[in-house]
C-alpha cells in the first residue's frame, strides 16, 4: 500500500515539476485579426509605449505544432534572460527562441503590421533572405502583444514544412 501511495505522489510531482507534452486544442491563434501595414518608424513608436524594462518571470504555456503532427501543449516552460533584449523560453531541452524584439534592429526587408485600430498587437514578417550561396533563410512570422511574442511561425523557404509556437504568459 505504501508503495502505491509513494508511486502516485511521485507521478504527481513529476507532472508538476517537469515540462510534459500534452495533446490539446489550440489557444487563440490570431487568424481572425485584421492587419494593417505600418512602417518601421511606426513600429518603433509603438514599441516606445511598451514596458521594455521589466522581464517576465514564471512559467509560460507553449503550444507547438509541426507539419503533419498534432499540436502539443508544453507546461510549465521557463523564461530565461536577464533583460528584455535577450529573453527566451525553453520547452523540454530546446529553446523557442527570443520572445522580444527591437523593431529598429530588424533587417531592411521586414514587414510590420498592427491590428487594425489597436497598437497592442503587432505582427512582424521576415521574408527569406539569400546570402548568395545555396542557403536561404526561413520565412518567419512573429506576433507580439505589448512587445512579447505570442505567436512564432517558421516556414521553410520553400514552404515544404513549418513549425508553429503559440505562447501564453
Amino acid at each position: 500500500m505504501k508503495n502505491k501511495i509513494f508511486l502516485t505522489i511521485l507521478i504527481i510531482f513529476t507532472c508538476l515539476f517537469s515540462a510534459c507534452a500534452f495533446q490539446d486544442e489550440w489557444p487563440d491563434t490570431y487568424d481572425d485579426v485584421e492587419w494593417e501595414e505600418i512602417t518601421r518608424e511606426e513600429a518603433v513608436e509603438i514599441w516606445s509605449s511598451y514596458d521594455t524594462h521589466t522581464v517576465r518571470k514564471g512559467p509560460v504555456t507553449i503550444w507547438q505544432k509541426w507539419i503533419g503532427t498534432s499540436p502539443q501543449k508544453w507546461w510549465p516552460c521557463l523564461i530565461n534572460g536577464d533583460s528584455y533584449d535577450n529573453v527566451q523560453a525553453e520547452i523540454a531541452l530546446s529553446t523557442v527562441g527570443k520572445l522580444t524584439v527591437n523593431p529598429e534592429n530588424e533587417e531592411s526587408n521586414v514587414l510590420f503590421y498592427r491590428e487594425k485600430g489597436n497598437s497592442n498587437l503587432v505582427k512582424i514578417e521576415r521574408p527569406p533572405v539569400s546570402d548568395g550561396s545555396e542557403y536561404v533563410s526561413d520565412y518567419v512570422i512573429d506576433i507580439y502583444e505589448r512587445g512579447w511574442s505570442v505567436v512564432k511561425k517558421h516556414y521553410r523557404a520553400d514552404f515544404s514544412s513549418y513549425e508553429f509556437f503559440y505562447i501564453k504568459y
